[in-house]
């Protein structure tokens, strides 16, 4: 797809991480909490044909003769069903190739700001029916993501985290900050994450874009544990000021258990937005969060925790 036009233009290329990298797979198989799910022929094009149904219904007449045809009274093969056309009338990013730019859904179907989201998860419904382009179902699913998320921060269904007696204890003492920002993998996250954030408009900032700079990821091609926990902890110590003031309450203070809590949250709203796709194998993706939950609650939201004491070397 040539992005072409004023997009093309304008846009800056920025590498961050999608927060989920989910495995494409053709047809309805294992939903996000991993129960298979056994889907007949039958099913699987009467399900195609709504899906296409839905999606037309969801665009303007001149667009939807872009569309291929899909006639409900006549057998369907989905393979032989094309939606290149209209990914291309979108604008859809290739994400999976890091081709993008921060302000994407900018650009992205400006006529149809309401359905975006609807869309998306229509098309990306339709070619893991086994409809064409096979090779964008990554785009597909990263769009889907970022349009739901956008779409949960509009209906103000974003994490709001109350205030607790104890948010301002820190899990983390000064030394021991200070070392968790001397690791490499800890100060490549940071760096990462300025650099990011140094081409984010103000406006383009939401709680998701903290971890996705630091480069936080999950799922199939997502990076190693160790990596993960890597931009948990760069969560944990990113100074207060890199942050922009409308997230600064949220976040809470560096190294303190409402920063803590906050990334638990996010975690948290990871996993409920998974749940709710209903195609797709979110598996390891959901896999790993619920790890990372645990491993950030057992780490520095138990209450149990005390504050870490470094031990002191005699000299």
């Amino acid at each position: 797809m040539d992005a072409g036009g004023p997009l093309k233009a304008k846009k800056k290329v920025i590498t961050a991480t999608p927060v989920v990298e989910v495995k494409p797979q053709a047809g309805r198989g294992a939903p996000a909490g991993g129960a298979s799910t056994v889907v007949t022929p039958q099913r699987s094009l009467a399900g195609f044909v709504a899906a296409h149904h839905a999606l037309a219904a969801l665009l303007p007449k001149p667009v939807q003769s872009m569309l291929p045809r899909v006639d409900p009274n006549s057998p369907v093969v989905p393979k032989r069903c094309d939606y290149e056309a209209l990914l291309s009338w979108l604008k859809l990013p290739r994400f999976g190739v890091h081709d993008t730019a921060h302000n994407w859904i900018d650009y992205f179907a400006p006529s149809l700001p309401g359905t975006k989201h609807l869309v998306v998860d229509r098309l990306a419904e339709l070619v893991e029916f086994g409809a064409e382009p096979q090779n964008r179902q990554v785009d597909l699913f990263f769009a889907w993501w970022e349009l739901e998320f956008m779409h949960q921060e509009k209906q103000r269904k974003m994490p709001i985290i109350s205030r607790e007696p104890d948010d301002a204890i820190p899990v983390l003492t000064s030394d021991q900050m200070m070392r968790l920002g001397q690791y490499p993998k800890v100060m490549e996250s940071i760096s990462r994450f300025r650099e990011g954030a140094a081409r984010l408009k103000v406006g383009g900032w939401n709680q998701r874009s903290v971890m996705s700079l630091l480069g936080y990821a999950v799922g199939w091609s997502g990076p190693t544990k160790d990596r993960r926990h890597a931009a948990l902890e760069a969560c944990m110590v990113l100074q207060d000021g890199f942050l922009p003031e409308s997230q600064r309450h949220f976040w809470g203070a560096r190294g303190t258990r409402r920063r803590a809590r906050a990334i638990g949250k996010m975690i948290q709203l990871f996993i409920s937005l998974s749940e709710r796709r209903t195609h797709g194998d979110w598996s390891k993706a959901c896999a790993d969060w619920r790890s990372d939950l645990a491993w950030v609650e057992a780490t520095w939201i138990a209450p149990s925790v005390p504050v870490p004491v470094t031990p002191v070397t005699p000299s």
